[in-house]
């Protein structure tokens, strides 16, 4: 695997490729590169198929460079898990001080997400707290964080799906849960939880499997923050239209939010308007 860095060049705005960053353990079938996530000075990639001692265990892998214009080198390797199947770096996440890393297979499935802290007098990241879900939960499938604020999803909630916030208590640096975030309509192996981006006051979470529009049609349920509360505002899905098909169209099986300019991007892998799966 691989991680390749664009960047935007002022003068001719274009993005351009400026390095090529490759899997430090240099192993076959570590999948390098499978989930991503980058924050001013961090990055963090996964490689769920990496093996510390045992088949799949997984590993995750911070960079950090010094600022906008410089290369990305490696700082840290985490590699908190030893049993065959865990999955660690499924999904990973980074803001700021904190960075979160997914192995849903852990536990036999139940799942795992694994927070880690940055003090500000130190240059390491330090495992603080330690999420597990419940049987066959697969918690830590997505990861999200932002600020104090850390999501993660579970195939919990009769399979549904659901996901679990929590909210730092900078004080014990421990992240307590606050909320448990649902599709008002949702229903079995929806797979709420599949897609979700965190901005602020805002979040979106998508559910590939809905089926609301067809089946696997897919939805996108947007939550805003009101005092200490999460309020769910509006489900998105495509439009209806008698003229086009919208099962299995996946509608959210991965979503963005921009804030400043109030946009949120849904994919759309499974939409056949232009040739079967073409995607949208």
């Amino acid at each position: 695997g691989a991680v390749h860095i664009f960047e935007l060049d002022q003068k001719s705005g274009q993005f351009k490729m400026t390095q090529t960053i490759e899997n430090p353990a240099d192993k076959a079938g570590d999948r390098f590169g499978y989930s991503v996530s980058i924050n001013k000075e961090y990055l963090v990639v996964g490689a769920f198929g990496h093996d510390n001692g045992a088949k799949n265990t997984g590993a995750a892998y911070i960079f950090s460079r010094k600022g906008s214009g410089d290369q990305f080198s490696l700082l840290q390797s985490l590699k908190e898990s030893t049993v065959a199947g865990d999955a660690f770096g499924t999904t990973v996440a980074v803001h700021d001080k904190t960075v979160v890393v997914g192995a849903p297979g852990a536990g036999n499935g139940n799942g795992v997400a694994r927070i880690y802290w940055r003090e500000q007098s130190q240059n390491q990241f330090e495992l603080k707290d330690t999420k597990t879900g419940s049987t066959k939960q697969n918690l830590g499938g997505v990861v999200e964080v932002n600020t104090k604020t850390v999501l993660v999803s579970g195939g919990g909630n009769a399979g549904a799906g659901e996901v679990l916030l929590y909210e730092l208590k900078e004080s014990e640096l421990k992240w307590e849960l606050a909320d448990t975030l649902t599709a008002p309509d949702g229903d079995e192996q929806d797979l709420f939880g599949s897609a979700m981006d965190i901005n602020d006051d805002d979040i979106v979470i998508g559910a590939k499997y809905s089926g609301a529009e067809g089946a696997c049609g897919g939805s996108v349920y947007y939550f805003h923050k009101k005092a200490t509360n999460w309020i769910f505002k509006t489900r998105l899905a495509h439009p209806m239209d008698p003229a086009r098909d919208n099962a299995r169209d996946y509608f959210g099986i991965s979503v963005a939010l921009e804030h400043a300019e109030h946009k949120i991007i849904v994919g759309a892998s499974g939409d056949d308007d232009k040739g079967s799966h073409a995607g949208m």
